[in-house]
């Protein structure tokens, strides 16, 4: 089957990330967590956002969700572009983090 004839390759958007997090099913926790602990990683890599070490994986989550009920407008932009507006709003890096 070719790619581009099948839209289960496209990113996940904010509403299926939220679909993603929704409930008390376990395996839809854990690709909830997956997933963002998966962007806050790459962001955290790229120096775009600072983690210290007070912050977890959950609280990450916790961010991310409060920003997708707090923009409906803009649910249905990718999740990777809401998880990082989300998380460099809420854990920026200083001028001089961003140096090292």
């Amino acid at each position: 089957m070719p790619l581009h004839a099948d839209n289960s390759f496209a990113f996940d958007t904010g509403k299926s990330l939220l679909g993603s997090c929704d409930g008390a099913d376990l395996t839809k926790q854990a690709l909830c967590l997956g997933k963002i602990s998966g962007y806050a990683d790459m962001l955290q890599a790229l120096k775009m956002i600072c983690l210290d070490n007070n912050v977890n994986r959950r609280q990450t989550v916790v961010v991310v969700l409060k920003f997708l009920s707090d923009h409906p407008e803009d649910i249905d932009e990718t999740a990777p572009s809401l998880a990082l507006a989300a998380l460099t709003k809420a854990f920026p890096c200083s001028a001089d983090a961003s140096k090292k």
